[in-house]
């Protein structure tokens, strides 16, 4: 015997040291799990395999035969042992009439052990006599006369015994099959095909049920339905499997004429493209065809039993449509009645059938049912009440539209025209209706609507023209032309539809803020000219500096495919972000040697001056915050804000790539000027450092590529 685990429920450490030691004492090599309380008992009962249960019979927060009634439910074989120091005899009896095995007094632990000991032999015989007991039972069934195979095969999957049916089949002896392995009888391709993967499945202890058609000797090629029951001999392990083969033969090609049969059935009515229903005297459905469960909009499974008139008719048609049903059944009306009624679908929505309706009858003339085939005409239906509401929004749309529109054959001849176009064309209906374009509308009017048209036939796409016409009474105006062709049968053009709109207040509008844009155009134009101008008289080393640095901006930001809008930002932005200086003496602007620190600290006032001054104009574009950070760098040491990274908007890291890249190529008065080639070496040697590597780049392919030669000149 191995290392038994003991579990003792008791609340006293100095008793669990006494039970752990007579234990030893008693010879048993043991592991003692000693808990407390009601939760570690059952934690402890779920977590280990336990071979015996001690437990104190009273205890603060769990009656000890609370703990004996949990093992009994949970784990009826397991030894239960009371031991207690306060048992008297009628308690003692109770315990061992509610399932404990033995009782032990504190006083006497000498007969723990012998208690134990004899608790476990007991579990084991009484374990060992129902596995002996199934087995006999089971294999007597195997040998017992039937017509089915029942054979016994242990682990290793060999033959042990196998009844008379099975041995017939095989025109074997039992002494020839006995000791065999399954595949050595059956056949290694049906072994492994069809029996292999299922018995071993079987023997991890899983019981299978599946059916086969097998071919035996004597009886051919036949379906059985087979059972593989797992069967354990000793210790839990899977020693043995049980195989019931049940022949069923008939009852499956029963089944599958009949199946046949119904699907061809199903066939036939499912190709149908009308609903075939079947309806028994109950109002259940019997059979529904594929169109009528599309039509439904649901499975077999929701309509098959399921009463017709409860679940598939409008509760407001439901008593009318029942008393038809039952009129027909009982002979009250002919049996191919017409009918038109309402179905409701899965989704709740009212679909309308025209049925036909015949009786169904069994062999015996009684009347079981009806059958009926119906049409959707739903669609039908709603176009018969949308065409009536159609012609009617139509002719409302039409007339009421505040457009002249026009139908013209594709001949020429006029088909329709609203009352509108009396007003616009000059076109009266009852004299322009069958007539030419040409007859009713003045020469170069109908010239051009004529090619349009011709067109739009031409290429099957619609047009849209602008343009002055002179209309009936000499008046020019302008109209807007749209131009649809209309197809007969989605693809020939039979004629089209010419809709015409006065736009001539809308174009004087256009003229007129066209006017107005450019004004304001020049007008923004003077403003930034004069800014400029003020500048760079306050700073005559520096004229053209501002007209260079936009010039270089723009170029950059056309070679990073700006939109335009934006590039023009940037122009005006370039031309005045030096406007600040305005606050800054003269005498520092011009001063031809180094600035002191107070010096240069009054020139990095002019971006923070620059913004104060332009914050107020409303630009269509970021102006004064482009101005405000122009002198910022990448990595936060630049000025006035110290903003850094994608803080810095585009426009501002254009203008001061080429601000520094001008002024480094000019002529200052505190320095010469240092040449292109040491401006591009200044702002690749602090790449991504001060400057937007990607801008640093273009500049760099644009200096390559020689298209900065106006900064040296």
């Amino acid at each position: 015997m191995g290392m038994l685990k003991i579990l003792y429920l008791e609340d006293n450490e100095i008793d669990v040291d006494l039970v752990s030691s007579a234990l030893k004492v008693g010879g048993f090599n043991c592991r003692l799990i000693h808990v407390a309380n009601r939760r570690e008992f059952m934690v402890a009962l779920e977590q280990n395999e336990i071979d015996v249960v001690l437990c104190d019979y009273s205890l603060p927060d769990f009656n000890g035969i609370e703990a004996l009634r949990y093992v009994r439910e949970k784990f009826p074989e397991l030894p239960f042992i009371f031991v207690s120091g306060t048992l008297g005899e009628e308690s003692a009896i109770e315990t061992l009439k509610s399932g404990a095995t033995d009782y032990v007094l504190k006083q006497g632990l000498s007969r723990l052990s012998p208690a134990v000991r004899r608790a476990l032999e007991e579990t084991k015989e009484r374990l060992e006599l129902r596995r002996a007991e199934e087995f006999r039972r089971k294999y007597d069934f195997i040998v017992n006369i039937s017509r089915s195979f029942m054979v016994l095969i242990d682990n290793k999957l060999t033959y042990e015994a196998v009844n008379d049916a099975f041995c017939a089949a095989h025109d074997l002896s039992r002494n020839e099959i006995i000791g065999k392995k399954v595949y050595e009888v059956w056949g290694e391709r049906i072994f492994k095909k069809t029996m292999q993967h299922h018995l071993e499945n079987c023997l991890t202890g899983s019981e299978v049920n599946f059916v086969a058609w097998l071919t035996t000797k004597k009886l051919g090629s036949r379906c059985f339905e087979i059972s593989y029951i797992p069967y354990s001999a000793e210790d839990s392990k899977i020693s043995h499997i049980v195989e019931i083969f049940v022949d069923i033969t008939e009852k499956k090609q029963t089944e599958i004429a009949l199946r046949r049969e119904r699907d061809k059935a199903q066939k036939y009515l499912d190709i149908a493209g009308v609903i075939f229903l079947a309806i028994d005297r109950n109002e259940n459905v019997m059979l529904i065809n594929k169109k009528g469960k599309e039509i439904l909009n649901c499975r077999d499974k929701k309509i098959i039993g399921k009463n017709w008139f409860d679940n598939f008719i409008p509760e407001s048609y439901r008593k009318q449509a029942k008393n038809i049903f039952h009129k027909i059944l009982n002979g009250e009306t002919k049996n191919y009645e017409y009918v038109e009624s309402p179905v409701l679908t899965q989704d709740h929505q009212e679909k309308t059938i025209a049925w036909h309706n015949t009786l169904l009858n069994d062999e015996k003339g009684n009347i079981v049912g009806m059958l009926a085939s119906g049409e959707n005409i739903t669609e039908r239906k709603c176009a018969e009440v949308s065409l009536r509401a159609s012609e009617e929004r139509y002719r409302t749309l039409v007339e009421g539209s505040g457009q002249s529109i026009i139908s013209v054959s594709k001949a020429g001849d006029i088909l329709f025209v609203n009352k509108i176009s009396e007003k616009l064309l000059g076109l009266k209906a009852e004299k322009s209706i069958g007539k030419k374009l040409h007859e009713v509308l003045p020469t170069p009017l109908a010239d051009s609507m004529k090619s349009k048209i011709e067109k739009v036939i031409q290429t099957r796409k619609s047009e849209i023209v602008e343009n002055e016409s002179q209309v009936n009474g000499g008046e020019i105006k302008w109209f807007e032309w749209r131009i649809h062709p209309i197809f007969n049968n989605g693809f020939n053009i039979d004629s089209v539809f010419v809709i015409s709109m006065d736009i001539t207040e809308r174009k004087s509008a256009e003229a007129k803020l066209k006017q107005s844009y450019e004004r304001l155009q020049k007008t923004l134009k003077g403003v930034v000219n004069a800014l400029t101008s003020t500048i760079e008289i306050r700073d005559p080393y520096t004229a053209g500096h501002q007209r260079r640095v936009s010039e270089l901006a723009c170029l950059i930001a056309e070679e990073m495919n700006l939109s335009p809008d934006k590039i023009e930002g940037i122009r005006i932005a370039s031309l005045v972000h030096d406007i600040g200086k305005i606050y800054v003496p003269t005498e520092i602007l011009s001063k031809p040697g180094t600035l002191t620190e107070s010096e240069f600290n009054l020139i990095k006032i002019h971006p923070q001056a620059g913004y104060d001054i332009l914050k107020s104009i409303d630009f269509p574009w970021p102006i004064a915050e482009t101005i405000l950070q122009h002198h910022e760098r990448i990595d936060g040491s630049g000025y006035p804000k110290g903003t850094k990274g994608n803080e810095i908007i585009i426009e501002a890291k254009i203008l001061s790539v080429a601000d520094v890249l001008e002024s480094m190529a000019s002529h200052r008065p505190y320095r010469p000027a240092k040449g292109l080639k040491l401006a591009i070496a200044e702002l690749v040697s602090n790449k991504g450092k001060y400057y937007d590597p990607h801008i640093v780049d273009i500049c760099l392919k644009l200096y390559k590529e020689k298209k900065m030669k106006f900064l040296s000149e």
